[in-house]
């Protein structure tokens, strides 16, 4: 029937109850996988010393030089952690990895699979563009391309990687004071008389 009679009170109540438990904190928030290490919603995470220690076994991969101990100096010998390859600053476990070890098999994206980097050190967490692309050993070239061709059209991209020359980067910087203490030029283009210079901060 045309025009619908008024929801009920009951059903009122059930959509505003269902409306707040779709936005509430724990539904928003999002916390580490301590196996696969992605961002999942805390909802979808059960706690990771729950899981029993016999299905972690799988993520115990010895001899594959998956991990590395921290080191500081050369002498110290190079070695692998011992026990499952988690990420330890994580508490919880995503629905996808709990399943895959419950069927005794290694998740796909599991940091044992090769995905595991270590603690990223502090110097190293909040960098520029400029800085990213100093310390990275490979840099990146995308190429995405539209073609349109009979009303239809498709997207292809192309990805060459280039091997950076990082013995030479490391030994030329940072550069000479002398270099430091030259001012970085920018000239903006504005609606003014005269353009405007700036002579700090950072181009990226």
């Amino acid at each position: 029937d045309f025009p619908p009679t008024p929801p009920s009170e009951h059903l009122r109540s059930k959509i505003i109850s269902s409306f707040c438990d779709d936005i509430s904190v724990f539904r928003i928030e999002k916390a580490g996988c301590g196996i696969c290490g992605q961002l999942k919603s805390k909802c979808d995470l059960e706690p990771l010393d729950e899981i029993d220690s016999k299905l972690l076994s799988v993520l115990d991969r010895p001899g594959l030089a998956l991990t590395r101990v921290p080191r500081t100096i050369c002498a110290v010998r190079v070695s692998e952690k011992t026990g499952p390859i988690l990420d330890r600053s994580c508490s919880g476990v995503c629905s996808v990895c709990s399943h895959s070890l419950k069927m005794g098999k290694v998740p796909r994206l599991a940091l044992a699979n090769g995905l595991w980097i270590g603690e990223v050190p502090q110097v190293l967490k909040q960098l520029n563009f400029i800085e990213k692309l100093l310390v990275s050993r490979v840099h990146h070239n995308r190429c995405v391309v539209k073609v349109s061709s009979s009303g239809s059209h498709k997207l292809m991209g192309n990805v060459i990687s280039f091997k950076h020359p990082t013995h030479k980067v490391y030994s030329t910087l940072p550069p000479p004071v002398m270099i430091l203490m030259m001012l970085l030029l920018l000239f903006l283009l504005a609606p003014i008389s005269q353009p405007v210079l700036i002579t700090s901060g950072s181009p990226c």
